[in-house]
Formats: C-alpha cells, sequence, structure tokens
C-alpha cells in the first residue's frame, strides 16, 4: 500500500495548487483556516479500499488514513514519512483547513425529501437517457457527496443552468445507490427540444431487473420561485396524462354557452 496513489489523476500540483481545481467543498467535516497560512489538508474517500485518503504539504500523493468514517479523520496522526509524524491531526493543529472532497456513502446527509421537490415534476420509473443524451452537469466525485432525493432536487433547483435530474433508487453497484444524474440547459437548446416528456424512456434505462430510476423534470418558473407557480404544492407533482373525455366535455360545453349567448 506504500506510495499508492489511487485517488490521483492528472498533475497533482494542479490539486495542491490551483483553486480552480476544488471538485466539492462545504461538508460538515471541513474546517476553515486557523493559521497564518492558507495551507489545507485534502481528503478523498477511496472505494476500493473503503478508507479515506489524505494529501497536504510536503507530499505530492495521498496517503491511506486507515479509517472509513469522515469524522475519525482529523484525528489520524501517523504518516508514511518516520521523519515527519503527526499526520492530519498535527496539520490541523498547525492551522491548516481541512476539505473533503468526496465522501463515504454512509457519511452522507441523506435527504429522502425536501420542500425543493414541489419545483419538478415527478415521472415514476422514466430516464431521460438515453432519449436526452449523457448527464452533462458536474463532475463524478461532486455527484457522489449528494445522497438522497431531497438534497438532489435542492442542487438542481439552485442551479439556473439546470432543467432535470435522475434519482437512482435502485441500483447494484453500491456507488451509485440513492445518487443523482443532472442535464443542463445546454442539451435541451442543443436538440431544440420541444418538451422534455417527450425523450423519456424506461426507468431501467435497458440495464434489465435490479435497476429503477425516476426523472424530475423542473416545472417552468413564473417569477414567484414556486415553478409553475402552485405555491401550495407540498408534494412532487406526479405527471398524469390529461383525460380525453374532460377535453371533450369541455368543449361541447363552452359550443352550448356560445350558442345560448348568440340565439337568447
Amino acid at each position: 500500500m506504500f506510495g499508492h496513489n489511487a485517488l490521483s489523476y492528472g498533475n497533482i500540483n494542479n490539486l495542491l495548487l490551483g483553486a480552480d481545481s476544488k471538485i466539492f467543498r462545504g461538508t460538515e467535516y471541513d474546517q476553515d483556516y486557523t493559521g497564518e497560512h492558507d495551507m489545507e489538508v485534502k481528503v478523498k474517500y477511496d472505494y476500493d479500499t473503503e478508507t479515506y485518503w489524505w494529501l497536504a504539504s510536503p507530499y505530492d500523493y495521498w496517503q491511506d488514513t486507515g479509517v472509513s468514517k469522515a469524522a475519525q479523520v482529523q484525528s489520524v496522526d501517523t504518516e508514511q514519512d518516520g521523519a515527519l509524524q503527526g499526520g492530519v491531526k498535527k496539520r490541523l493543529d498547525d492551522g491548516y483547513a481541512l476539505t473533503f472532497e468526496s465522501l463515504n456513502p454512509a457519511d452522507l446527509d441523506t435527504k429522502s425529501t425536501s420542500s425543493a421537490l414541489s419545483s419538478f415534476t415527478k415521472h415514476t420509473n422514466k430516464s431521460l437517457y438515453p432519449g436526452l443524451g449523457s448527464s452533462d452537469l458536474y463532475k463524478p466525485d461532486e455527484r457522489k457527496t449528494l445522497k438522497g432525493v431531497g438534497n438532489c432536487a435542492e442542487k438542481c433547483l439552485d442551479d439556473p443552468n439546470c432543467i432535470a435530474f435522475h434519482h437512482w433508487y435502485d441500483h447494484p453497484e453500491k456507488q451509485h445507490e440513492d445518487f443523482c444524474y443532472y442535464w443542463s440547459k445546454a442539451m435541451d437548446v442543443a436538440e431544440q427540444i420541444e418538451s422534455l416528456e417527450d425523450r423519456l424512456g424506461e426507468g431501467d434505462e435497458g440495464k434489465g431487473s435490479g435497476y429503477q430510476v425516476n426523472a424530475y423534470i423542473k416545472k417552468e418558473d413564473d417569477g414567484t420561485g414556486n415553478g409553475n407557480g402552485n405555491g401550495n404544492d407540498t408534494n412532487t407533482q406526479e405527471s398524469k396524462d390529461t383525460n380525453p373525455l374532460l377535453i371533450v366535455g369541455g368543449l361541447v360545453g363552452i359550443g352550448v354557452a356560445i350558442y345560448f349567448a348568440k340565439y337568447r
């Protein structure tokens, strides 16, 4: 395991020095700088080892903390270089910031509901893939930090560029179970789509049994921030086909009213 670098990709210097390289920031386990210098300990969860790995100066490679819970990372006081002991704990004591770039799913704050869901139309066991193409919003590590349909709805609602998302509620691969994928307005414009509903397909996306996904399409905002304007919605509106008998009955009623208004 010594020198194992399972979580680095690309130029490691960009991870250490580039502000634009930050994938995710803002978990409940993060800590701000308390020292004089803007130094930080970066942490990622590795699905292969099922433990957290950390990266900080003077190292240019990731080290295994040996712990699987985010709350335990700040207490890790070991490191690979015998001459430099103290690990994550000493650096935090010296004023370093602590930034989690991905989390163990067990550490995620899972929301199964949220008021944000009232701004979406839910299509049960339906998928926008492959009808709308592959998800084009957010990097994989950022998506993995959001678990639960409530969190997913809040993420999409807060992003004006997001038009829809999927919630996998049954997926055999543990790193995807209860996670979401998102689509942007760019997909809508590029395909000149009149209705996203026209692109809906089966919820298993052709994968067969054991895979199920619900699609959530953002309602048009009337300026009130309540999606379709119905501020009394407390649950996600399920998509329903309009009853053709109601349409015919309405047209007949309008015709009768016009007749009596003209010939009375």
